[in-house]
């Protein structure tokens, strides 16, 4: 143990005359005591600096007897060597003779330098060496200046430097061989420390793992970090077809329908169209179902296998037709006659064949639907009637609707009944006669010139506005080219998010056609387009 010094007693003070006499005698006695004991403190501390400064001295002495002898291993002729074998400074396997019985072995660090330009080197690991022959390989990692050059010295290398990061492996993030600088850190940090999706500003590109928001279309399988939290491409509307106005469009049998001009057209997706010859009339008015096509023109009835190619089965001399209509295993025909003002209806199981069925009396019939739910016929008009005995007789039933009001066109999807009404009204019924509602946070205003079901979501245009909803609550709303015009028909597919949307436009002059998009791409996403703030800077978004 360190010599100790025994504590001072407590030293007098005037500020305690009391007991200044007797702490005065007490402190002073301790004097003796202090001086001994501080003289051997101060012996102690003069003799340890001594034995610091001579184990200095060694210490010194032996770092400089190390440095000596690695130097003379280093130098000894059994570690270092030459060659005059022609190597050109690179990277990878570099071959070489130089002299026999080296003491060497594969794993050890080896260098190659020039003998008359030692700025021309390389370094890397000693993988084979016959110490009978000289013949050594090298596998370069690192390497300073260049050529190709006959003049070797080589040998062990005591150390070697190692080889700079590249920005991908900083970025990276993975490889333990190479060295960061300050340059690849910060990129490095810009890697790890940004969540992926956030957007930053920068004078030019940040790496592989950033995407400049320029609004381009990447595959989700090429940026999977990204595409997992940015929603899914919604592909534009794209004119496919012509520059018609009011061109009719449907579906059929897996296939989409256009009658344009007197012509037809048809489509496998919506995006590639091809012109039917046709042969016999061509109708706006077609239906499909019971695996046949039925159009009508004024009172007549024609078929077809195909859509375009048109054969005449009736003439109704009851009046003119003015709805057609499939349900149930068979097809109504509603015929009206002006002069006795009743609507005729005609019945055919199969399209070809067609006869008298009942009379309706009463005012126009817009619509007619069958719901297989209740096997029963709904018609729809300023009256409104329906049928539980496949047409043979009918029924008039009310809606509550408003004064005047009443309903102009009427759809059965997803289960319910959407109408539009004479007052531009949007409303649902479960079963298609009672209980009418007015459809919830509908997003559009104006006029309702269209609606369409796909068997799971409801399509409703107001002029060149179109809103979606799966359960007429929450709507999707798009805005679409000015040059669509008034949506005047819808056709999909399916209810599926990847099936297009056909649409026919009602433009004038460059307007109107057959457009078709709005189908959701699973496999790609599109990232933002962002303006700078900043003169000189670009927005990246983190994808990786």
């Amino acid at each position: 143990m360190p010599a100790q010094i025994t504590a001072l007693p407590t030293p007098p003070s005037t500020n305690d005359p009391a007991n200044f006499n007797t702490r005065a005698d007490a402190f002073l006695g301790q004097m003796p005591t202090f001086v001994t004991e501080a003289n051997a403190l101060a012996t102690e501390v003069s003799t340890n600096a001594a034995q610091v400064a001579a184990d200095r001295i060694q210490t010194n002495a032996d770092r400089v007897a190390a440095v000596t002898s690695a130097t003379s291993a280093l130098s000894a002729p059994g570690t270092n060597g030459t060659s005059s074998t022609s190597l050109t400074v690179g990277t990878g396997a570099k071959t070489f003779t130089t002299q026999t019985g080296k003491a060497w072995v594969a794993g050890q660090g080896f260098f190659i330098a020039s003998s008359t330009s030692p700025t021309n080197w390389m370094s890397g690991i000693l993988t084979a060496y016959n110490s009978g022959t000289g013949a050594a390989t090298v596998q370069v990692d690192t390497i300073g200046g260049s050529g190709t050059l006959t003049a070797w010295n080589c040998g062990l290398s005591a150390g070697r430097p190692m080889a700079v990061a590249t920005q991908a492996q900083a970025e990276a993030g993975t490889d333990a061989t190479t060295m960061m600088t300050p340059e690849r850190t910060a990129q490095a940090a810009v890697a790890f420390g940004v969540p992926v999706g956030c957007v930053l500003q920068a004078a030019g590109p940040l790496g592989a793992r950033w995407l400049p928001c320029t609004g381009l279309v990447y595959q989700k399988s090429s940026y999977p970090a990204l595409g997992a939290i940015i929603p899914s491409y919604v592909r534009p509307l794209v004119r496919r077809l012509g520059l018609y106005s009011g061109n009719y469009i449907y579906v059929a049998n897996g296939v989409f329908f256009a009658n344009v001009n007197n012509g037809v057209y048809t489509s496998p997706d919506g995006a590639a169209w091809t012109a039917r010859t046709t042969t016999g009339a061509v109708t706006y008015n077609v239906q499909y179902g019971g695996g046949i096509f039925i159009g009508f023109t004024d009172n007549n009835i024609y078929t077809s296998d195909n859509g375009y190619n048109w054969t005449l089965r009736n003439v109704f001399s009851s009046g003119t037709i003015t709805y057609l209509a499939y349900g149930g295993g068979q097809w109504l025909a509603f015929a009206y006659n002006s002069q006795d003002n009743e609507y005729y209806l005609s019945k055919s199981s199969n399209g070809t064949s067609w006869s008298a069925y009942s009379t309706v009396s009463g005012p126009a019939v817009d619509r007619a639907i069958f719901d297989s739910r209740f096997s029963r016929w709904l018609a729809y008009g300023s009256t409104n009637r329906y049928s539980t005995n496949a047409g043979s007789s009918w029924a008039n039933f009310s809606i509550t609707l408003n004064s005047g009001e009443y309903i102009y066109d009427i759809i059965l999807g997803g289960g319910k009944f959407i109408a539009r009404t004479s007052q531009n009204r949007l409303l649902a019924s479960n079963d298609g006669m009672t209980n009418f509602s007015d459809v919830s946070n509908f997003p559009l205003t104006g006029s309702i010139n269209k609606i369409y079901h796909d068997g799971t979501n409801l399509f409703v245009a107001c002029g060149n506005k179109v809103a979606t909803s799966s359960d007429l609550n929450a709507w999707v709303a798009y805005d679409l080219p000015a040059d669509v015009g008034t949506v005047v028909y819808f056709a999909r597919l399916s209810g599926a998010i990847t099936s297009p949307t056909i649409i026919s436009g009602g433009g004038n002059g460059a307007g109107g056609g057959i457009w078709s998009g709005l189908d959701t791409s699973l496999g790609e996403f599109k990232v933002p387009q962002v303006t700078s703030a900043d003169v000189g800077l670009n927005a990246f978004i983190k994808a990786a």
